[in-house]
């Protein structure tokens, strides 16, 4: 893209690098979750980890109690400690009421609900919902910036209305 004033110019350059096209191009594409999703994950971990450390203190407690208090022989205490990884078994299962499955199960359905009516809504004909996340990334949109090439409104734009401050515009008010 370089045009020379007067005179010939021979060149060559080369760049391998991390910069460059191919090499940006070679990462593999990172995972797109969406926020609610991460909350909830965040969400499950923290209470599956209370969970698991109640459940340790429900067990821990007496052991170390029972221990303190007599002198057991080798094989009374793997018969303890046997007792002690059955019983925070039972009350992992007993505290799993905590974390709320149902949750995610909820909101995958709702996820599905906002897809069909999104599809369904006749004031979108041949809109397509690729994405399960689209409902709740819709609902983050802080700016929405446009071009003039059609590629989002097929040439079509119309003035709707434009709410700036405490100001309201539309075509009737116009």
């Amino acid at each position: 893209g370089t045009v020379l004033a007067s005179g010939e110019a021979l060149a060559l350059v080369l760049y391998t690098g991390t910069d460059t096209r191919g090499a940006m191009n070679s990462a593999p594409p990172r995972s797109k979750v969406a926020s609610v999703d991460l909350q909830v994950n965040l969400l499950a971990k923290v209470l599956f980890g209370l969970t698991a450390s109640t459940a340790l203190a429900m067990v821990a407690v007496p052991f170390i109690q029972r221990a303190a208090s007599s002198r057991l022989a080798s094989a009374e205490m793997s018969q303890q400690l046997l007792q002690a990884l059955l019983d925070f078994c039972r009350f992992l299962l007993l505290f799993s009421s905590i974390i709320p499955i149902s949750l995610r199960v909820a909101l995958d359905m709702a996820k599905l609900v906002y897809k069909l009516q999104m599809t369904s809504d006749a004031r979108m004909p041949g809109l397509q919902v690729r994405s399960s996340t689209l409902p709740e990334e819709l609902g983050g949109i802080d700016f929405l910036l446009t071009d003039k090439t059609g590629t989002l409104t097929r040439n079509e734009m119309l003035f709707r209305k434009l709410h700036l401050g405490f100001a309201f515009l539309s075509p009737q008010t116009l």
